[in-house]
């Protein structure tokens, strides 16, 4: 479950924390960018950081401050992908591609019609051998 977003509160924490650690290593008074490597201004749209290699969705902690344009072009460039690849394969794994109630003649059926309009038999291969 993704949990809630932070409030202004603890926005505030993570600025005042990201600003430390600059400060700490030699870099400025600003929160350094997580993505780009740039001082994120005072003032400037700014979102939460996840980790890089596990995103918010699969339980990411928060990893810093990004500039929201360094965020989102990242977001749709890794984790969008990323989320929808996982969709599949768990679609896949749960048997969701084949339908309920799959209509008469579809692949599931040992009928089917050709292109002429003749209905004919579909042949099963099973190990190798056409049925």
């Amino acid at each position: 479950m993704i949990p809630r977003r932070s409030s202004s509160r603890k926005r505030e924490e993570l600025w005042k924390a990201e600003a430390a650690k600059a400060h700490a290593s030699g870099r400025g008074e600003d929160p350094i960018c997580t993505l780009c490597d740039l001082a994120v201004k005072p003032g400037s749209s700014w979102d939460e950081s996840h980790q890089k290699h596990k995103p918010r969705w699969l339980g990411g902690a928060v990893d810093g401050v990004a500039h929201r344009r360094c965020n989102r072009i990242w977001n749709n460039r890794h984790d969008t992908p990323l989320f929808a690849k996982n969709e599949r394969v768990r679609k896949r794994h749960m048997d969701f591609t084949r339908s309920q109630n799959p209509l008469p003649g579809g692949r599931d059926d040992r009928l089917k019609k050709k292109i002429t309009g003749r209905v004919v038999e579909r042949f099963q291969i099973r190990n190798g051998v056409a049925e």
